[in-house]
């Protein structure tokens, strides 16, 4: 059984791959038959037609050197050391670890809801609190897509089909999946960490910081947006808390 790794990634102004250390290490204990960090962009810049381009690399690399199985690891995602084993045992044509999303509501996996009369990606378990619990329970899921942070494709998937769109490309690649009656699922038990800041993780929940408001305003909370009044205090999400003190809105309460 012949696997290839593709991890996209960029070189920066000072030369160096943006690719995480934590990411390098990971991907090296996944026991790949190959692994190619992929730097294929080009369009300058922060293009999102280099997301295309990458992924239109992966899969010619995947035909070309007669791989069984295409992994794709996202230069900033740190899957666990059994992500792949777990995944080729599933047996499917497209399979998915679980990992959280860095923008959008907060703590969103990318597992997509499957529901029977699916014309195209639905929405994540997360917003779905009954379902993704039951899912959890069950381990492995078909589900919608989607998200290429870290997911197992099998190469007859490969040659029938391509990655497609820019910004869209794992969305455009679900909805194919799903015209195409090729299943795609989810193991759950596959949770890899997401760098933003900090190792963001699947299921973990996030902290929260005790604050007194300093003035009125509109910010980021669980449900959203959420206003916040003067003279009041409040628990708001970590990663929001240094841009609201910079701001002057909060200040933390010892």
């Amino acid at each position: 059984m012949k696997t290839l790794i593709y991890s996209p990634t960029w070189i920066g102004a000072d030369k160096t791959l943006a690719i995480r250390d934590e990411t390098r290490a990971a991907i090296s204990l996944l026991g790949a038959t190959k692994t190619i960090i992929g730097t294929v962009n080009p369009y300058p810049g922060y293009d999102y037609r280099n997301v295309t381009a990458q992924y239109q690399a992966a899969w010619k690399a995947t035909l070309k050197g007669g791989f069984d199985y295409l992994l794709t690891v996202e230069h900033d995602i740190v899957p666990p050391a059994d992500a792949l084993t777990r995944l080729l045992a599933m047996n499917k044509l497209v399979a998915f670890g679980v990992y959280v999303f860095r923008v959008g509501p907060p703590y969103v996996v990318n597992a997509y809801r499957w529901l029977d009369d699916c014309l195209a990606p639905d929405m994540s378990l997360t917003l779905f609190p009954k379902q993704l619990e039951q899912a959890r329970a069950r381990g492995i899921v078909r589900c919608s897509g989607v998200g290429w942070g870290c997911t197992l494709i099998r190469r007859d998937v490969i040659e029938k089909i391509a990655p497609r769109g820019d910004r869209d490309c794992d969305l455009n690649f679900a909805r194919d999946c799903i015209k195409a009656n090729v299943e795609m699922y989810a193991n759950l038990n596959v949770t890899c960490g997401h760098w933003h800041d900090r190792l963001l993780m699947p299921f973990e929940g996030e902290g929260l910081i005790a604050v007194h408001c300093l003035k009125d305003f509109v910010g980021r909370s669980r449900r959203g947006s959420s206003r916040f009044e003067a003279g009041k205090n409040y628990k708001i999400m970590e990663r929001n808390f240094d841009d609201y003190r910079r701001a002057g809105y909060v200040e933390a309460l010892s």
